[in-house]
């Protein structure tokens, strides 16, 4: 062999490792690329889907729309309920006062005509146990006549056979 087909023997044999390492690192990068890009289209698949379901018709930013509304809604109820609640405190406090004060008319009319009643009663005789007659006239004119009698029966009475009230 020749001195030149020699030294270009071992190194074909060299490079052809070299190229066989190479052309088995391409193929892994190749493999992991094509695995990255799966992975990335399997994602985007994913990621497309979730939008559709937030953003088709039906979907979560629609439903979350609408418990949006219905929260301010719920917030305006309360609101007004709020107001109601405070304007009836206020009545109430009107009325318990508006109450009070009638309360204390009644008292102050309990109050005159006990007076009133003490008052009439109080230079009037009060007589117990003698009989009325029916059709009786009791006319201040005839009452002087009445009076007579009654001092007359009386007087007939013997005041020891009255029970004393204390006993």
């Amino acid at each position: 062999m020749d001195k030149g087909n020699m030294a270009a023997a071992p190194m074909d044999t060299g490079m052809d490792k070299t190229q066989d390492r190479l052309y088995d690192l391409t193929s892994k990068i190749q493999d992991t690329v094509n695995t990255i890009l799966s992975k990335l289209n399997s994602q985007g698949e994913r990621v497309d889907k979730i939008s559709n379901d937030i953003y088709q018709a039906g979907g979560i930013k629609e439903n979350l729309q609408t418990v949006i509304e219905g929260a301010v809604d719920r917030d305006t109820h309360i609101l007004e309920l709020n107001t109601r609640n405070k304007m009836l405190e206020n009545k109430v406090e009107l009325l318990s006062s508006y109450v009070v004060r009638l309360e204390q008319k009644i008292d102050n009319m309990q109050t005159n005509i006990s007076d009133l009643t003490d008052r009439s009663t109080r230079e009037n005789v009060i007589i117990t146990n003698f009989p009325e007659k029916k059709g009786e006239d009791l006319r201040v004119d005839s009452l002087g006549i009445k009076m007579s009698k009654l001092i007359g029966y009386i007087e007939s009475v013997n005041l020891s056979t009255i029970p004393d009230p204390g006993q």
